[in-house]
């Protein structure tokens, strides 16, 4: 493991700043209000393929979100963010720091793989990602990718890739710092600065946050005891061009956050307990490479490693058993060659090594390796129609193999501005090491979870691209799912489960500086070992959203979540609307005052069965650029 974490903050603010030249810095253009909202048009995907590809050409669903989007919300966490995109269900135990899962298309949590800067942060203990300590700091843009993808990533992908992006300078350089302070005892302290000279980009971000927060444990059963929460995050990047045509980036972030949690009692569920504490140590490191060969091929290479250290603690005797350290890393080294066979047509091989160690004091200490080789070819034909197919095998040193596969196509009909687009793919989840390992549950013979996946959908866009309108049809067949086995009383391939759905999104821009989104989702779940739906999957959910600019001087986002039909353990959870409001006003300039309001109409309603959903929160703060 990297030897003390906290030691490296320094070097992770400072090593940018030593390499970057001095005369980097130059006066930043006026404030992101100056220009239109971003308007519904073609974008760059970097993550639905093995080179980036327009939008319009993806053969994914998938959803961007731009760092005008993040800069314009001022939020402070991504799992925010997140709460507006189509078919994925955001749930936190509890207020800021709680654990917090994200479900895309039904499936479970622990099937979205999640990347930083293409390095895999999901947990080798547990599977998923804990989304509460992630904060939009240094954070360039969000892709949402949403159906298997287990053919392009391995193991994880079953639902979908959420791929996060830094930050890069830009020509002109940049320089910001704010202040804020809101509800629950909430105040924040952030700043970043990037920029270019010669060869060289470079960029680096702060925050450090805390509030008092609300009680974990469900207020609504008399629990009224405060858990706070603490983070510092720290980001940063470097870039260099090689040559003509060829890149190096260092990108590292270093995560040091702290929250108090709550009991649980068998009978009624989560309680107050003022002495348990959670610390949560992180840092995501990689360097990529990326050359030309010659002409037709093209040569990466990545080398990362993330560092988690998970630690609860409680002084209670009688709660013993809720202390845990557990460490694991993740190390990995991918090999991927493009190849330009013609002007229609594409191949990227490629090649990783991963290792995955993981320590939970008293209970395991394990390592796994996985090799994996994958191959990608893209065909398109007359710029109207774009297929691809993928295949990838990765090797478990504990179960042997996997292999995967996808196709996916994307048709334009240009004449008429429709295009069709459809996929097909499998997936799988490797067993984790509580899977695996954990005392009294764990099963070393256990064997992969996988999936079959298909959606198919037509987009729709109308006056000259002012209207989008989507519409996909996506089904899921996932088995071998890991769960208690009552027969051997371990952990065991013994679920299956069936997803079925509908998503409908629409967007529209009627003039410059007004952008409005909706979307519905319609998402049926089944446990065919019960019949019953999934837990925590809402049956029907909504978005809206309105963005707006009426002058350089002010804009603001309005956004609102419907939730309906949602289950836990079998039992009806209430349903809930959510509406959220960002406000900014620009004067001078250089300077930003924000108001942001949270569940702005006080809605009561729990994401979690037991836990508090905090009520209504603003916060105001102030920001100068340069």
């Amino acid at each position: 493991m990297f030897q003390s974490p906290k030691s490296l903050t320094t070097a992770v603010v400072v090593i940018p700043l030593c390499l970057a030249p001095a005369h980097l810095f130059a006066d930043q253009a006026k404030g992101a209000a100056e220009s239109p909202v971003s308007v519904v048009e073609e974008e760059i995907v970097v993550s639905a393929s093995l080179e980036d590809i327009p939008r319009v050409r993806s053969r994914s669903a998938v959803t961007v979100i731009t760092r005008d989007e993040l800069d314009q919300r001022s939020e402070v966490t991504v799992l925010e963010v997140l709460r507006r995109v189509p078919g994925l269900e955001v749930v936190s135990t509890g207020g800021p720091g709680g654990a917090t899962s994200v479900f895309v298309r039904g499936a479970n949590s622990s099937h979205t793989l999640v990347l930083l800067d293409g390095m895999r942060v999901n947990s080798p203990a547990g599977g998923a990602f804990d989304w509460a300590d992630l904060t939009i700091d240094g954070i360039e843009r969000i892709e949402v990718l949403r159906g298997a993808q287990s053919a392009l990533y391995g193991s994880e992908a079953i639902g979908g890739v959420i791929s996060i992006i830094s930050r890069r300078g830009r020509d002109g350089g940049h320089a910001e710092a704010s202040v804020e302070a809101g509800s629950n005892g909430f105040s924040r302290l952030r700043a970043s600065a990037g920029g270019t000279g010669g060869a060289w980009d470079w960029n680096v971000a702060a925050s450090r946050q805390e509030t008092d927060g609300v009680s974990r444990a469900t207020e609504a059963a008399g629990n009224t005891e405060d858990d706070p929460w603490e983070n510092l995050t720290v980001s940063t990047g470097v870039g260099r061009t090689l040559g003509d045509d060829g890149s190096l980036r260092v990108d590292l972030r270093y995560v040091d956050a702290a929250a108090a949690l709550d009991g649980f009692d068998f009978f009624v569920g989560p309680v107050d307990d003022p002495a348990f504490d959670q610390d949560r140590e992180q840092l995501v490191a990689s360097v990529e490479v990326e050359v030309p060969v010659n002409s037709r091929w093209r040569q990466k290479v990545r080398i990362g490693r993330t560092d988690e250290t998970l630690e609860t603690t409680n002084p209670d005797p009688a709660a013993s058993f809720l202390n845990s350290l557990t460490e694991t890393t993740n190390t990995s080294v991918d090999l991927v060659a493009d190849l330009e066979l013609s002007s229609q047509d594409s191949l990227s091989v490629g090649a990783s090594w991963e290792t995955r160690d993981g320590e939970s004091a008293t209970n395991y200490s394990e390592t796994v390796d996985i090799v994996s080789v994958y191959a990608e070819n893209r065909f398109g034909w007359n710029d109207t129609f774009f297929l691809t197919l993928g295949v990838r095998h990765d090797d478990h040193s504990v179960y042997g193999g996997e292999t995967t596969g996808r196709a996916a196509l994307s048709w334009l009909v240009s004449t008429s501005g429709t295009r069709f687009h459809g996929s097909w793919g499998t997936g799988f989840k490797a067993p984790t090491f509580v899977d695996l390992y954990f005392p009294f549950y764990g099963n070393p013979d256990l064997v992969p979870e996988t999936s079959r996946s298909v959606d198919l959908g037509v987009e729709q866009t109308f006056a000259d691209g002012a209207w989008r309108f989507d519409l996909t049809w996506f089904s899921s067949d996932v088995d071998d799912l890991i769960v208690f086995d009552l027969s051997t009383f371990l952990a065991g391939n013994v679920a299956e489960a069936e997803i079925d759905g509908l998503e409908v999104t629409a967007d529209w821009q009627p003039m410059d500086r007004l952008t409005v989104g909706a979307s519905y989702t319609r998402t049926d779940t089944e446990d065919l070992a019960t019949g019953e739906p999934l837990a925590r999957r809402p049956k029907h959910r909504y978005t809206a959203s309105v963005r707006w600019a009426p002058s350089a001087r002010f804009d603001g986002v309005l956004s609102w979540v419907g939730v309906r039909d949602r289950f836990e353990s079998g039992a009806e959870m209430d349903d809930y609307d959510r509406v959220d409001a960002t406000l900014n006003l620009h004067f001078a300039e250089r300077w930003k005052v924000f108001l942001r309001g949270r569940n702005i109409f006080d809605e009561e309603y729990e994401e979690l069965t037991g836990y508090t959903t905090p009520g209504a929160e603003v916060a105001v703060g102030v920001q100068i650029s340069r």
